[in-house]
């Protein structure tokens, strides 16, 4: 039942994931949210468990940034937690990615590898999943990783090009008239942010988004030239 969800949750937040929880009890709390996330899978569609996702998202979303003297245990559960409920619950999970996204997108660029590695699966869940999922929620995310796209944040903005590629798979037609902005983004962002990384990935990602341009037919490909040019 719901109900009994929210109470697990209301007491992981309260006794496992407050500010002067031991690494300890922030170890069960996300183990144990882990657990509650992979429960949902079971529970019917609808905007009841959207938000509850959306309550899950909220309380990893904090240990994806922690930066106590644990913080590389405690940011690697994090993602595991985040893998198991993003695998339960895809659909609901893509729609509110904005909620762990800068803090994911941390992970996705930290330093240590074993922090780095836990996102990586996560990231790749997703981008295994958009070949599956249906057309709707990839129009959904596709929508917010245009919205992220404006965020003046160095993580962001190296994790979005890395999806460049793998959006314009799908759905050719829909994402080249997007990724227009996003590449923009991207690359104004390093007007003020050089990072060699980053601009190899901007210039991949401008390759691919002018390949999948010139693969369109003439008509719509010449509305998204004009749409761009402004």
């Amino acid at each position: 039942p719901e109900a009994v969800v929210q109470d697990q949750m209301a007491l992981v937040k309260e006794r496992h994931l407050a500010r002067n929880a031991t690494p300890a009890q922030k170890r069960a709390g996300l183990c144990w949210l882990g657990v509650v996330g992979a429960s949902l899978q079971a529970h019917q569609d609808g905007p009841s468990k959207g938000q509850l996702v959306s309550e899950l998202l909220e309380l990893i979303k904090h240990s994806l940034d922690d930066n106590t003297p644990s913080q590389i245990e405690i940011r690697y559960l994090a993602n595991e937690a985040l893998y198991n409920v993003t695998k339960a619950n895809l659909p609901q999970v893509l729609e509110r990615w904005d909620v762990v996204a800068e803090n994911f997108s941390r992970c996705f660029c930290h330093v240590e590898f074993k922090v780095r590695e836990a996102a990586l699966f996560v990231d790749r869940l997703l981008k295994d999943a958009l070949q599956s999922i249906e057309k709707s929620h990839r129009i959904v995310f596709a929508n917010l990783v245009e919205k992220l796209s404006e965020k003046q944040s160095p993580y962001m903005k190296t994790w979005l090009a890395s999806w460049i590629k793998v959006l314009l798979k799908y759905d050719p037609v829909l994402m080249v008239s997007k990724m227009p902005k996003i590449v923009y983004n991207i690359f104004d962002f390093l007007d003020t942010f050089n990072s060699t990384d980053l601009r190899e990935n901007a210039d991949n990602a401008l390759q691919d988004l002018l390949k999948s341009l010139a693969e369109l037919e003439w008509p719509k490909r010449g509305e998204i030239i004009a749409e761009s040019i402004g």
